[in-house]
């Protein structure tokens, strides 16, 4: 019996943060978002009325150096040492399928307002009728984050021909 009380209140809890995100969404004409918790999400029809379709979100932000290589390995030169992973939570709640093509992904030093020397190459994502899907990005470099105790990640990816940009929160910089 409590756990069913407790069910709905976290469902209720969720469609009232999905709907204002959603709000936020429609007001947006350059379809660009920017927000501290990563939420981002679109309609996809023309009429406003319409609950959102595609919902995609920076979930977790993990930024790491390793400066000494790991106990028992040789020190080698042009080995990895910076380390970033982000976790991209995306949810279809429609009955079609949606591709999202993840276009960039960057990482800010938010201590030396620079731009990291991190990699990415383009990628597709086929979300299936009412999919839910956790994607893992994983980026190196091999000179690290620089100066600085803190980062955040900026994700652009296209859906329906429209561009769309995200922004995680701000995250510590461990440096190992």
């Amino acid at each position: 019996m409590k756990s069913s009380a407790l069910l709905r209140t976290i469902a209720l809890t969720f469609s009232v943060a999905i709907s204002l995100a959603c709000r936020e969404g429609i007001a947006n004409d350059d379809h660009t978002q920017h927000s501290s918790n990563g939420l981002n999400t679109m309609n996809t029809s023309n009429n406003q009325g319409i609950a959102e379709l595609v919902t995609v979100m920076i979930s977790q932000v993990i930024a790491r150096e390793e400066v000494r290589p790991p106990v028992g390995v040789p020190l080698q030169p042009n080995r990895d040492i910076g380390f970033a992973s982000i976790f991209l939570d995306l949810l279809n709640n429609q009955e079609k399928d949606h591709v999202v093509t993840i276009e960039a992904v960057e990482i800010y030093n938010v201590t030396s307002k620079q731009l990291e020397s991190f990699e990415f190459l383009p990628q597709e994502v086929i979300l299936r009728p009412l999919e839910n899907s956790i994607i893992s990005i994983s980026l190196t470099n091999k000179v690290g984050y620089g100066e600085g105790d803190s980062a955040k990640a900026t994700v652009t990816y296209t859906l329906e021909g429209k561009t769309y940009k995200i922004e995680s929160a701000i995250v510590p910089i461990d440096y190992q």
